[in-house]
């Protein structure tokens, strides 16, 4: 099981030539969308329980998506990994299986399991062959309402999740993150980006997490009216309806949690660099990073296309044009209240003010609407034709579904991608640019390594040399005090 983390985009040069000849023509988004992609059979069952159903008889499987209106951003500093452990307890063992019974299960059925908590839910995630749907659907209900929680699987669950984070943090190692010496310059960033402690993480850990924090959590998180099942696939609609019925939909109705959202303000502009982080490394890497409104904003999808015409352009300037950079481009992460747009790349320290000086001049061309029209339909169909190939199976289906269930929640539908992504215009983009990527809340990011790789040859040399010149010292003097009467 995993957490969740921002995603990144990238552009396979094999189809630059189709690209270029493409976007001569209209951009018509209709042409990129599956049938019915938008459109699944939505229903509400009396205990609050949300059903998305999508039949496909393309491919033999059906993919069922549990998604769980719980996340990191419901907890406070020190709880935070609370959803997460929630997430690995429901696969630690039930009054029927062990932890090794549900893996061969899962297996002995054709299907593939895993789990995700992210910032605002926790997706559960199983695809099955499609003869086997309907045990799928026993299999999440036996997971969702007979896990053990047990003492022994919560002592794993903490293990585990410390694995996962790369081990417990010592007294020192908080003491100077607290100071920022050996805090990360991104993750300095993200806390201005950000600043609010209800979305704060840190080096937080599972220790102070009991099991009656986790039982608390899943008695109010863990209910129909914050439960969505998610069916996409080669499945009888009935008879699928029957099962969900007979399991999910038995559950005794609960009203739904209040989910906390914390008050956020757009950040001043700073400039970071970690003091000791990081400590060894070949070259230095600029970032200049921007907070944005996030999955629900009306200008979410123009900031897909600022994203892409970005990760475009800074990578062709600095990388092909240059040679300043082998990795750079743009990324975005978005979460229904706030998303971040980053722009930046690894570069050589002494060109690291150079690449700076690019990216802003890039940067004001865009708020300035100074980008020819060409190049923001050239973003545009990019990003379609990504799409028309991105979800072709079931499984892809069902993420999508997953990931929008805030569309859905607050708009009624699923809004249609293409169309919004086709409707952007230049306009649309100088005006979206003008109003996040501004300089007064630019966050700077210059991390420079502590010590370089051909600094830490050259320490390794002069510490040869010297041991060599102590060693022939010490000979020398062995010899003469050796000769002395």
């Amino acid at each position: 099981m995993q957490t969740r983390r921002p995603y990144h985009h990238s552009l396979l040069t094999v189809v630059f030539a189709l690209l270029f000849w493409l976007i001569a023509a209209p951009v018509r988004a209709g042409q990129y969308s599956q049938p019915g992609f938008y459109t699944p059979e939505v229903l509400k069952l009396a205990n609050g329980l949300t059903v998305i159903l999508k039949q496909r008889g393309e491919a033999p499987n059906v993919a069922l998506r549990l998604v769980v209106g719980i996340g990191h951003d419901d907890f406070l500093k020190g709880s935070k990994q609370t959803a997460h452990m929630l997430e690995h307890l429901l696969y630690m063992g039930t009054s029927s299986h062990d932890e090794t019974e549900i893996d061969r299960l899962v297996q002995d059925h054709g299907g593939y399991s895993n789990a995700f908590t992210g910032n605002e839910e926790t997706i559960h995630h199983l695809d099955i062959f499609n003869q086997y749907y309907l045990w799928g659907v026993d299999f999440l209900f036996e997971l969702f309402t007979d896990s053990s929680f047990s003492e022994e699987g919560v002592g794993m669950a903490r293990e585990v999740i410390g694995r996962e984070d790369g081990g417990l943090p010592s007294s020192l190692h908080r003491w100077l993150y607290q100071l920022e010496i050996t805090k990360p310059p991104l993750e300095m960033a993200f806390a201005r980006l950000l600043p609010n402690p209800g979305y704060q993480f840190g080096l937080e850990t599972c220790e102070q997490i009991s099991r009656a924090d986790i039982l608390a959590a899943y008695q109010r998180y863990y209910v129909p009216a914050n439960l969505t099942l998610v069916a996409v696939g080669n499945f009888d609609r009935q008879e699928l309806l029957a099962r969900i019925a007979a399991t999910f939909g038995a559950l005794p109705a609960k009203p739904g949690p209040v989910r906390t959202v914390w008050e956020l303000p757009y950040p001043a502009a700073a400039e970071l660099d970690g003091t000791f982080a990081p400590l060894l490394d070949t070259e230095g890497n600029v970032q200049l990073i921007f907070r944005t409104d996030g999955l629900l904003s009306p200008d979410f999808h123009v900031l897909q296309v600022i994203e892409r015409y970005l990760g475009q352009k800074i990578f062709e300037e600095l990388r092909f044009k240059r040679g300043l950079t082998y990795d750079s481009g743009a990324s975005g992460y978005s979460t229904r209240q706030w998303g971040t747009l980053a722009v930046g790349g690894s570069v050589d320290i002494e060109r690291m003010g150079e690449v700076r000086g690019l990216i802003e001049a890039e940067l004001d061309r865009l708020r300035s609407g100074q980008v020819a029209a060409g190049e923001i339909d050239k973003s545009r169909q990019q990003i379609l034709l990504a799409l028309a190939s991105g979800y072709e199976n079931n499984s892809a289906f069902a993420d999508y579904y997953a990931g929008a269930l805030g569309e859905l929640q607050n708009f009624g539908q699923f809004r249609n991608y293409e169309d919004a992504i086709a409707a952007v215009t230049p306009a649309r983009v100088a005006e979206v640019a003008a109003r996040y990527l501004r300089r007064d809340r630019t966050i700077t990011v210059l991390s420079t390594p502590t010590i370089t790789i051909e600094g830490l040859g050259g320490l390794a040399g002069l510490a040869a040399s010297g041991a060599v010149l102590l060693g022939g010292g010490l000979y020398l003097w062995r010899r003469k005090t050796r000769r002395a009467p």
